[in-house]
């Protein structure tokens, strides 16, 4: 991975199936697909920094709200400290795949000027790395909503006294 941003441009050598290696087809959707890599990778940024953004601002406003006219809100400002909580830990969790997205775009970059495989393996592992993550959250999600309806229904039925 000698990438030197000085060097002169090279022209490319194209990549046949023939001798095992990419096709021209795969090595141009690969390239064409950086830019809106690197789009979803800096909108991820933004999003984090909007949410923790949100999270100051609220943080700020609760305790103006608490220490002002509204008198003794305790168990209110629980509540919200917990939702503000989760709201930074969301965005945190936003950011690492942003972080992921931006390297796989890198490397996508690296390899249209070299066309070297080391390159293009270091993409594909870098997308690897950010499919495994999403993954990763998507059954954490699933758990976390098959409990939420769980405790739902648990709820619903001693409200009704029907349990």
């Amino acid at each position: 991975m000698n990438y030197d941003p000085y060097q002169p441009p090279a022209i490319p050598l194209p990549l046949s199936s023939s001798d095992g290696h990419l096709s021209q087809q795969a090595t141009d959707e690969l390239l064409a697909s950086q830019g809106w890599v690197r789009f979803a990778s800096v909108m991820g940024f933004i999003g984090s920094g909007f949410m923790i953004f949100s999270v100051i601002v609220t943080y700020f406003a609760v305790n103006e709200m608490s220490s002002s006219r509204y008198g003794n809100t305790r168990s209110a400002e629980g509540f919200i400290a917990g939702q503000l909580f989760v709201m930074f830990a969301i965005a945190m969790l936003y950011i690492y795949p942003s972080v992921l997205l931006a390297k796989y775009a890198s490397a996508i970059k690296r390899f249209r000027y070299s066309r070297a495989m080391p390159d293009l393996a270091a993409a594909l592992r870098h997308q690897r790395f950010f499919w495994r993550f999403v993954g990763i959250i998507m059954i954490i999600m699933l758990a976390v909503m098959l409990v939420a309806m769980v405790l739902g229904a648990a709820g619903a039925m001693f409200t009704s006294s029907r349990f």
